[in-house]
């Protein structure tokens, strides 16, 4: 879109003039700004689809397929979600494990929070209704890598938009 000069006089017809001028450029500055906000909306859903698969974390399409990307024109934003109930445990890690490799930004998560330790424990899994033991996963943090790829690419898909589109 660039640089934008509006000129006028002090009259009253190019007042108006600069005025229609300023809303198109209003206008379009709107649109372009929400493409810009539907393309990183989409590309992030397919990143974050994509790092479900090369992160190595443990899935059986379930979490990958459950990634949604949404924009909301009257909020003028994008979400990206991770549907399956177990994704924050993905993100995050589980256990002894995930607190020896834990989420670049880990917050407030806790690990082995039922101090199971090195003893691991046994669940029931759905997918084979069978009992299997673990000491926990290490974090499989698409999302977080999603937001950092998302700050890689903006300038360039903002460019992009605003100057070819």
């Amino acid at each position: 879109m660039g640089t934008k000069t509006i000129s006028f006089s002090f009259d009253v017809k190019s007042i108006n003039a600069a005025v229609k001028e300023l809303s198109s450029y209003r206008d379009e500055f709107k649109r372009k700004l929400d493409e810009l906000i539907r393309r990183l909306t989409e590309e992030g859903k397919e990143i974050a689809q994509l790092q479900v698969l090369t992160l190595g974390a443990f899935d059986t399409g379930e979490l990958a397929d459950s990634i949604q990307g949404y924009y909301s024109p009257s909020l003028r934003a994008g979400f990206i979600r991770a549907g399956a109930w177990y994704a924050v445990y993905v993100e995050y890690g589980t256990g002894v494990v995930g607190a020896s490799s834990p989420h670049p930004m880990p917050g407030g998560w806790a690990y082995d929070v039922n101090s199971h330790g090195e003893s691991g424990w046994v669940y029931m899994s759905d997918r084979d209704n069978q009992f299997h033991w673990t000491k926990g996963q290490p974090s499989s943090p698409f999302m977080y890598n999603t937001l950092r790829e998302l700050e890689r690419i903006a300038a360039r898909v903002a460019s992009e938009v605003f100057d070819n589109g």
